[in-house]
């Protein structure tokens, strides 16, 4: 006979199972390092790399590359955040007391690398966005855009 927390248990590893199907990593591109991480779901995602840098709390410098050439999507420094998200699709972000002892990527959405809940690493300074030819950057104040973008040869 089945009992709530039986058909509780089955349900919820249905669910997992559910949303695991396509979220498998794909194969990683030689020009990707191997410290970078693959993050996303089936519908795409990015091979990101953070370091911590040295003296400067929560701030990390980051590399984000497509997660099926391997060039680089963008590079620059990010601060650790707290992001609230807010109805109006409008967010904001607050200092972070702690970071965790490891970063767990969920996905890169071109301008900021969501982690676990409720964390974020937004860009802070010049970002630089790579091209086949020269490439563009933006520069950033703790996830905000301060700047046109830039282009360079």
């Amino acid at each position: 006979m089945w009992t709530v927390r039986t058909l509780s248990a089955a349900a919820l590893c249905a669910v997992l199972a559910a949303c695991n199907q396509g979220n498998s990593t794909p194969a990683r591109p030689s020009t990707v390092p191997a410290t970078a991480v693959w993050a996303g779901g089936a519908d795409g995602g990015a091979w990101l790399d953070c370091v911590p840098l040295a003296g400067k709390p929560n701030r990390y410098k980051c590399s984000s590359y497509d997660d099926h050439s391997g060039s680089i999507w963008a590079e620059g420094e990010y601060v650790m955040r707290s992001a609230q998200w807010h109805g109006d699709k409008a967010s904001s972000f607050t200092a972070v007391t702690q970071a965790p002892a490891k970063l767990q990527y969920v996905s890169f959405d071109g301008e900021v690398i969501h982690l676990a809940q409720p964390l974020v690493l937004v860009p802070d300074g010049w970002i630089q966005y790579p091209l086949e030819k020269g490439g563009k950057k933006q520069l950033f104040e703790l996830g905000h855009v301060r700047s046109a973008e830039v282009r360079y040869d």
